[in-house]
C-alpha cells in the first residue's frame, strides 16, 4: 500500500497542500496562484513570525535568476489579493519598512513523523494537524516511468476498431534516468491517408501537445515555429530530432473521417532510435481532448518526469470542451502563422467563429489578440488594430487569469501601443513565470529590455530564448538586432551575416545588416544591402532613403520620401520612417514633425526612440525631449 507523508499548513481561513502546490479555502476550493506567488506564500509560511529580508526572499524564490525587487513586490501584492487582504491590513502579511516581510498569522503544520496511509487521505485537514515544531517533509508525487510498445496496424482507415494497446513482453525499457531527459520535439502530425489530409488539424494537434508539455519545467519543448518545417510526408523523425538538438521526438499520424478521428503516436529516443512508447487511438472527434490527455500523460510517464500538482492540472487542462470550436481555433492559428494580411484576416474570422461556439474559450481570445496586434505592426494603422487587440487579451484574462499567452499578448500591446512600460514588464514576467519554456515571450521581453536601454539584460534574456529554440533563425537575427541597438556594430554584423549565410532571403536580417553598416560609415555597402530588400514592411521602411541621405545623395533621398508619401495614400506608412530620412538629411524640423505625428498615430516603430542611434542628432532638441517625455521614457 502506498504511503504519503503529509505536508500541509493551516492558517486563518486557508490551507496549503505543499505536495500538490495548492492553496485551498476551508471549503476545499482551490485558489489559483502563479508558481512564483505560491513559492512566495510557502516561503513566508515556513518562516512565519520571522522578518525575512527582501534579498533573502528573492534569492530563495528565484534561486537561478537575477530579478529586481519589483518582482517580489508584485508577488506580495498578488498574494495579498488572493488572501483577501485590503490595503493597510496585516492579517497575514506585514511589511517591515526597510527590511522585508513577516507572516503574522498563526500557522499549524500537518504531522510529519508518522506516514499517512492513502486510506486515511479522506480525513479532514484539522484531524491531521499538530504543532508547527514537527520536522519538515515535502514529498512530491512521482510518476513512474514506463515504456509501452504497441503494435501499430496499417488497416484501412475507415474500419475504426476499438482502441488497442499492447505491452512488450520484456516490460518497460527506460531511455535513461529522468534527470538526463531534458528536451523533446513534437513533430507535426502526418496524414494516415494523404489524399484527404487536413493540414490545420495536423499542425493544430502538434501545437496543442506542445503547449501542454511546455508547462513542464523538467523538459525543454521545441515550439511550433521550430518544428513546422518538418511536416514533409517523408520526414525522418530521427533526422529532425538531431537537427533540432533534442533527446526525444514525438512522431504521430492523424486522420479525421466524418465524426471519427484516428491518431497513432510514438515516442522515439533520438540517441539510439529506440521506441519508448507507442499507441493507437480511435475515437469520436468530440473525444479529441481525451486523446490529447492520454498522449501527454504517456509522454510524461515514458520520460519519468516528476510533476507538481499545478503542472499535472495544466497538462490535461481543456480550454474548451467544444470540438467544433477547437477545430476553428486551430484553423485560426494555421492562417495566423502565414503573417500575410489575407492570412491574418482569415485567422480573425476563424477565432471569431470559435468564440461564437464557445464564448469562454480563452485561447481563442488570445489568438484574436495576437492577430489584431500583428495586423497593427505589419498592415493596419495601429490606432485601428491595437484597441481591438487589447480588448481581446483582457477578455482572455478575464476568463483565465493564468493564461500565459494572454499575458504575453497584453505585454506586447502595452509596449507597442499603450507605452505602458512598467505594465508591459509585469505582463512579460507573468507570462514567463506561467510558461518558462515559451521562447517567443523571452524574445519579446529581451527586445523590451533593449528598448529601455538595458542591453546586458536584453542579451541575457535572448540567450535564454536561444537555449529554448536553438534552431530559430528569427531569434538568432534578433541577437544581431540587440547587438545593433547596443551599438556593438562589429558583433552585430558578424551575427547577421551568419543568419544570411543560412537563409539569404530574410529581409529583416538584411535590413539590420545595412543599418549596422550605416553606423560604421559604410554607406555604399548599406545601400547595396537595402537595394536587395523585396518584401514589405522592410521594402518601405525608409532604410534606403536614409542611406542615400548619409551618403550625400540628397536628390535620391528626397525621391524616397516622395515614394513613401505616395505609398501612404494606399496603405499605412509609419511616420517614423519619414522622420529617419529627414533626420539623416539634417532637416530637423521636418524630422520632428514626423516624430510628433508618429506619437499621435501610436506608431509601433516609435518604441525604439530612446536607443535608436539614427536619431542622435535630434536628442538635444526640446521637441524631441518632449516626445520622449510624453512616451514616459525620460
Amino acid at each position: 500500500m502506498n504511503k504519503l507523508l503529509p505536508s500541509t499548513y493551516e492558517f486563518g481561513d486557508f490551507r496549503i497542500d505543499a505536495a500538490r502546490r495548492l492553496l485551498l479555502s476551508r471549503k476545499g476550493e482551490s485558489i489559483p496562484l502563479t508558481p512564483k506567488v505560491f513559492d512566495t506564500l510557502l516561503y513566508l509560511v515556513e518562516h512565519h513570525g520571522q522578518v525575512r529580508d527582501k534579498d533573502e526572499m528573492m534569492q530563495a524564490i528565484w534561486p537561478d535568476t537575477i530579478v529586481e525587487e519589483n518582482n517580489l513586490n508584485q508577488s506580495i501584492s498578488a498574494l495579498r489579493r488572493a488572501l483577501g487582504e485590503s490595503r493597510g491590513e496585516n492579517r497575514y502579511i506585514a511589511t517591515v519598512p526597510g527590511r522585508g516581510y513577516r507572516f503574522v498569522a498563526a500557522v499549524k503544520k500537518a504531522a510529519a513523523s508518522e506516514p499517512m496511509d492513502e486510506s486515511e487521505s479522506g480525513k479532514t485537514a484539522s484531524q491531521a494537524y499538530q504543532s508547527i515544531d514537527s520536522p519538515k517533509n515535502n514529498l512530491r508525487l512521482i510518476l513512474l516511468a514506463g515504456t509501452i510498445i504497441v503494435g501499430l496496424g496499417s488497416a484501412a482507415y475507415f474500419l475504426w476498431p476499438a482502441r488497442k494497446t499492447t505491452t512488450a513482453p520484456s516490460g518497460p525499457t527506460p531511455i535513461r534516468s529522468a534527470s538526463q531527459v531534458r528536451s523533446i520535439a513534437v513533430l507535426p502530425c502526418k496524414p494516415l491517408v494523404t489524399e484527404s489530409r487536413d493540414e490545420s488539424l495536423e499542425m493544430g494537434m502538434a501545437d496543442t501537445l506542445i503547449v501542454r508539455l511546455s508547462n513542464l519545467r523538467e523538459i525543454k519543448v521545441r515550439p511550433i515555429s521550430s518544428v513546422r518545417r518538418f511536416s514533409g510526408l517523408d520526414q525522418d523523425p530521427m533526422a529532425a530530432g538531431r537537427e533540432l538538438g533534442v533527446e526525444s521526438v514525438l512522431d504521430s499520424q492523424i486522420q479525421r473521417w466524418g465524426d471519427r478521428i484516428r491518431v497513432t503516436a510514438r515516442l522515439i529516443s533520438v540517441r539510439d532510435g529506440r521506441q519508448l512508447w507507442a499507441e493507437q487511438f480511435d475515437e469520436k472527434f468530440t473525444d479529441v481532448f481525451s486523446v490529447q490527455d492520454s498522449i501527454s500523460e504517456k509522454v510524461v510517464s515514458a520520460l519519468a518526469l516528476t510533476l507538481t500538482g499545478d503542472e499535472q492540472r495544466r497538462l490535461t487542462k481543456h480550454y474548451t470542451e467544444n470540438a467544433d470550436s477547437y477545430q476553428l481555433y486551430i484553423n485560426g492559428r494555421f492562417y495566423w502563422e502565414k503573417r500575410t494580411e489575407e492570412g491574418l484576416k482569415k485567422a480573425m474570422e476563424y477565432f471569431g467563429q470559435a468564440i461564437e461556439k464557445d464564448p469562454k474559450y480563452a485561447l481563442a481570445y488570445a489568438g484574436l489578440a495576437d492577430t489584431y496586434a500583428l495586423l497593427g505592426v505589419l498592415h493596419w494603422p495601429p490606432k485601428e488594430a491595437f484597441p481591438k487587440s487589447k480588448a481581446a487579451a483582457l477578455k482572455a484574462l478575464q476568463i483565465d487569469e493564468l493564461l500565459a499567452e494572454a499575458h504575453a499578448a497584453l505585454g506586447h500591446i502595452k509596449v507597442q501601443h499603450d507605452y505602458d512600460w512598467r505594465g508591459a514588464e509585469r505582463e512579460y514576467q507573468q507570462a514567463i513565470e506561467l510558461n518558462p519554456n515559451y521562447a517567443n515571450t523571452r524574445l519579446f521581453y529581451a527586445l523590451y529590455l533593449t528598448m529601455m536601454g538595458r542591453f546586458d539584460s536584453g542579451l541575457a534574456e535572448i540567450r535564454r530564448a536561444q537555449e529554448l529554440e536553438p534552431s530559430s533563425l528569427f531569434i538568432h537575427l534578433n541577437v544581431g538586432h540587440i547587438l545593433y541597438q547596443a551599438r556593438r556594430y562589429d558583433e552585430a554584423v558578424d551575427q547577421l551575416k551568419r543568419v544570411l549565410e543560412i537563409n539569404p532571403s530574410i529581409d529583416l536580417a538584411r535590413s539590420l545588416l545595412g543599418r549596422a553598416y550605416l553606423q560604421k560609415g559604410m554607406h555604399e555597402q548599406a545601400i547595396a544591402e537595402f537595394q536587395k530588400l523585396t518584401l514589405p514592411p522592410y521594402s518601405y521602411s525608409g532604410d534606403l532613403g536614409q542611406s542615400y541621405a548619409l551618403a550625400g545623395r540628397r536628390k535620391e533621398a528626397l525621391k524616397e520620401i516622395a515614394n513613401l508619401r505616395e505609398l501612404s495614400r494606399q496603405r499605412y506608412v509609419a511616420p517614423y520612417t519619414l522622420a529617419l530620412i529627414y533626420a539623416s538629411l539634417g532637416d530637423k524640423d521636418d524630422a520632428l514633425n514626423w516624430l510628433e505625428k508618429g506619437y499621435e498615430d501610436r506608431s509601433t516603430l516609435l518604441v525604439w526612440i530612446r536607443v535608436d542611434a539614427r536619431l542622435d542628432n535630434l536628442r538635444s532638441e526640446p521637441r524631441f525631449k518632449a516626445v520622449v517625455k510624453r512616451m514616459g521614457l525620460e
